[in-house]
């Protein structure tokens, strides 16, 4: 959706709301685990969440950010009146390489994630069983 969203104006104002809400499931998410779990829900919340997120959230505000720059060049032109770039404009290119590289990356991170985290999981609910 973030890379989409890079090539419209509209990116301006969905991108970092997206950004938003992937935060903040992600903390009510290991909140509810911890919550209800309580100090044993740590090692839970690392072992189901751990994985995926080390490799995932950095990924996708490194593309957000960039989608971000691209999409404000698209604004700039839809208004004029803010046209200022501030003489930088930034490398499709660049984003383009960036974005086969995380892709790459969050496929080898979900092909880890699908192998380790039931096995880390059961591990860990070994240990709190």
């Amino acid at each position: 959706a973030v890379f989409l969203l890079s090539f419209t104006a509209f990116g301006v104002v969905v991108i970092p709301a997206l950004m938003f809400l992937k935060g903040f499931v992600l903390s009510l998410s290991v909140s509810s685990v911890l919550s209800s779990l309580g100090k044993r829900g740590i090692i839970t919340a690392f072992s189901v969440f751990g994985v995926q997120s080390a490799v995932s959230i950095p990924c996708l505000i490194l593309l957000a950010a960039l989608a971000f720059e691209i999409s404000k060049v698209f604004a700039c032109v839809l208004v004029p009146q803010k046209r200022r770039l501030n003489g930088k404009k930034p490398s499709f290119i660049y984003f383009l390489v960036f974005f086969v590289f995380c892709c790459i990356l969050l496929f080898l991170t979900a092909s880890l994630d699908s192998v380790l985290t039931p096995k880390l999981l059961s591990l860990t609910l070994k240990a709190i069983l």
